[in-house]
């Protein structure tokens, strides 16, 4: 168990990039949230199995259809276990 957080810069709002991002976590079985951060940004806190996270992140720099990834940071953390599921905030 590891958990990350993540910074996606770029076209991420009104693409559809929570969501899409939302079903890919809930789907690797992966909890914690994703928000809006700023008009470029969105900001991700995964939890769970490191390479489920990775194939997540991976997913990320593609994106939806008509979103356009820039930069990515990830900050990796220890895990805390205080989700209960991934839900968009």
């Amino acid at each position: 168990m590891v958990r990350a957080h993540v910074r996606v810069h770029g076209k991420v709002q009104n693409v559809g990039f929570r969501f899409h991002t939302h079903r890919k976590a809930a789907a690797a079985g992966l909890t914690g949230w994703i928000r809006n951060a700023n008009d470029t940004q969105v900001e991700i806190m995964f939890e769970g199995d490191k390479k489920k996270i990775e194939e997540c992140i991976e997913s990320c720099r593609r994106g939806p259809l008509f979103s356009k990834v820039e930069k990515i940071e990830v900050d990796w953390q220890k895990p805390t276990g205080e989700f209960k599921f991934f839900e968009v905030r």
